[in-house]
């Protein structure tokens, strides 16, 4: 979930955000800047970083 807009700028896409619920895909000739490249992201997935909370679990003890 994006919280303080931190999530996402000029360099990272919508779909990387986890936020490509706000991209209007249709109708299918509906033409907008990016379009092309959110498409391939779409289809072939983005490279996100990231902390996940799983990570706490490998800490030393």
């Amino acid at each position: 979930m994006n919280l303080y807009g931190q999530e996402m700028d000029e360099t990272i896409s919508p779909l990387a955000a986890n936020m490509g619920w706000t991209i209007a895909w249709e109708p299918a000739d509906r033409d907008f800047i990016g379009r092309e490249a959110l498409e391939v992201q779409r289809e072939h997935g983005t490279e996100k970083t990231g902390w996940s909370g799983d990570d706490r679990k490998r800490r030393a003890a």
